[in-house]
């Protein structure tokens, strides 16, 4: 029996010592078969701890549970290939193979990690993508999504084209002349597509400063209206009346823009000119104090900002500044009470026996 197990035992050595194809020992192929499997199941295993210690305290730190657990199926798969491509490099040394053929082993294997590497990459763009597109960010604006498809997809060509060159440098093919020629090739469409990326970035300005958005009522350099769209482009703003007005996003980033639609209240400003020569000094006064104790008292104006004061005195003309604020920013609250306050101011006029001066530039006007 002794001599049967021995004999058994000497055919296996005699087996795995002998050489195989490309020079390589059996038990060496063993070996390696060995290793793979055990490279598979140790990234498989890293995976796994590194998933649940990791995703687990970032669950615990938000209430969005749903988006980890998203993050951690999405990268498990590129995270094994990784792990388990870095786990065979190391093994191979341990095969003690020719340096030659080591040296073969090894390219391929750091390929496998480079393409692991690259993978997991890609995958956090998708994984960012999505997370961005659930932002609060990107749905304040119409054209955030358009701005988060271009960012990804050139990401995703920068992840590509680096993959690619990475790994034909790491296979021994030269790279230079590839990298130049995409170099020429990039400066060669920037140049010719240089209005179109200087509208790209204007949008992404705009996204990232928010000087306006959708509905805002905005005035830019030489006109004013509503903005109706934020675009790749352009931007198109409604005039007041009604026409449509196309700027692209490169100028309209460096035009001075004044929103209205921050305002927490509506100016009315209002010039009045009294006939001094059909009115007297001392019904002038008690005007005055009417008008400024109507102001403080109107339910639509906002209280202690009221101002009635005397500014001018052109010819036989008293000129009267009046500015107030109404609540709010509603534009329709705006006309009704101007409306209110020029019929009052009308009325308290003739009822303390004064008089409007009379003229083309003359009466009551709106500086506002």
């Amino acid at each position: 029996m002794t001599v049967l197990l021995s004999q058994v035992l000497n055919m296996i050595r005699a087996c795995l010592f002998h050489q195989g194809p490309y020079g390589i020992f059996i038990w060496q192929y063993v070996a390696f078969i060995l290793f793979f499997f055990a490279s598979v199941f140790l990234g498989r295993l890293l995976t796994f701890l590194s998933t649940r210690l990791v995703f687990g305290f970032l669950k615990t730190k938000t209430q969005d549970k749903s988006y980890w657990n998203h993050l951690g199926h999405q990268a498990t798969y590129p995270f094994t290939f990784l792990a388990s491509s870095f786990l065979l490099v190391f093994f191979i040394q341990f095969l003690d193979l020719k340096p030659r053929t080591e040296q073969i082993f090894l390219t391929a294997t750091h390929v496998l990690v480079l393409i692991g590497l690259f993978w997991f990459l890609w995958r956090l763009i998708d994984i960012f993508t999505v997370y961005l597109k659930d932002s609060s960010w990107v749905k304040e604006s119409p054209a955030h999504p358009g701005l988060i498809l271009l960012l990804t997809r050139l990401l995703k060509l920068f992840v590509a084209l680096t993959s690619v060159a990475s790994i034909m440098q790491r296979l021994g093919y030269p790279v230079t002349g590839l990298v130049a020629g995409l170099g020429i090739g990039g400066l060669a469409v920037a140049l010719a597509a240089q209005k179109t990326l200087e509208n790209l970035l204007g949008s992404l300005m705009l996204s990232i400063d928010k000087p306006f958005l959708v509905g805002d009522f905005v005035r830019v350099e030489g006109f004013e209206g509503v903005v109706e769209s934020i675009g790749l482009r352009s931007s198109r703003i409604r005039t007041q009346e009604r026409s449509l007005i196309s700027v692209p996003n490169g100028k309209l980033a460096d035009m001075r823009i004044e929103s209205l639609a921050p305002r927490d209240r509506l100016l009315i400003k209002l010039s009045i000119e009294i006939d001094m020569s059909l009115s007297k000094l001392d019904k002038v006064m008690p005007l005055i104090q009417s008008m400024r104790t109507y102001l403080e008292s109107h339910s639509l104006l906002c209280p202690g900002l009221s101002q009635v004061f005397v500014v001018d005195l052109a010819s036989a003309n008293l000129r009267l500044d009046v500015t107030c604020f109404v609540n709010g920013k509603d534009i329709k609250v705006l006309y009704q009470a101007r409306e209110q306050i020029l019929l009052q101011f009308l009325w308290l006029v003739q009822t303390h026996g004064c008089h409007l001066a009379v003229g083309p530039s003359c009466g009551v006007k709106k500086t506002n």
